[in-house]
């Protein structure tokens, strides 16, 4: 079973759906599809080897003009590629969640804020809108050794960018260098045909989908909080 994010509109939605694949022995999948892009793959591998050190914030921008829904609004159907990467990144859900968001063109958010803190005090923000002039698909990890830049928007040669500035206190002052940033090589190739063939994959080994239905569930939790934190309310 490949389902479309989101996989429901209620966590308890989601987790009946998972549950039932389960009891009929299928393989139940999501389409987080930007886990599968080669150049977040290659940005989760430089984070696993230690080379960006210490994760200590990440942020997300995911913002363009339409598409307008009438049945969710803008944190429901851009948020989720974003927050599949930063629960990949940290491998962990967030101890809270903050939410801010506004309908400036109808009764549902044009655009949302997400602000969460994880166990390990690492902090991440989103910002996700479809009421903005220009496309951006930027996701920014910050780590004690480096810093690193996913955009998506940017031409292959320049989708994965490192920044290895140099922050420090001299004599009870923050002092910091700048550097250029380097461009990592990624592979080229189509996530939704790398996802596709992961799935295929999946079915015919019975292994553990990348975006299993347990994660889709863990970034329902993480968006119904959002949406009670700037509504009041989860529906």
């Amino acid at each position: 079973v490949l389902v479309e994010k989101p996989i429901a509109l209620t966590v308890a939605d989601a987790e009946r759906s998972v549950k039932a694949a389960a009891d009929n022995g299928r393989v139940f999948m999501v389409g987080h599809v930007l886990r599968f892009h080669p150049a977040f793959e290659t940005l989760k591998a430089l984070i696993d080897n230690g080379e960006l050190g210490e994760v200590r914030y990440i942020h997300s921008h995911r913002l363009g003009l339409g598409k307008f829904h009438t049945e969710n609004d803008a944190l429901w159907d851009l948020a989720p590629h974003d927050l599949s990467m930063i629960l990949a990144i940290t491998g962990t859900e967030p101890i809270e969640v903050r939410g801010e968001g506004a309908a400036l063109l109808d009764n549902l958010s044009d655009f949302a804020h997400l602000h969460m803190r994880f166990p390990n005090g690492l902090r991440s923000h989103l910002f996700a809108s479809r009421l903005n002039p220009y496309r951006e698909r930027r996701l920014t990890v910050v780590g004690t050794k480096a810093m690193a830049v996913f955009d998506d928007v940017e031409p292959w040669e320049r989708k994965l960018a490192v920044y290895r500035h140099a922050v420090w206190q001299d004599s009870g002052q923050w002092a910091f260098t700048t550097n250029e940033p380097s461009y990592v090589a990624v592979g080229e190739g189509m996530p939704l045909t790398r996802e596709l063939e992961h799935f295929i994959q999946c079915i015919e080994t019975r292994a553990e989908p990348r975006t299993s239905g347990e994660e889709a569930i863990r970034v329902l939790r993480i968006l119904t909080a959002g949406t009670v934190a700037h509504t009041g309310s989860s529906s």
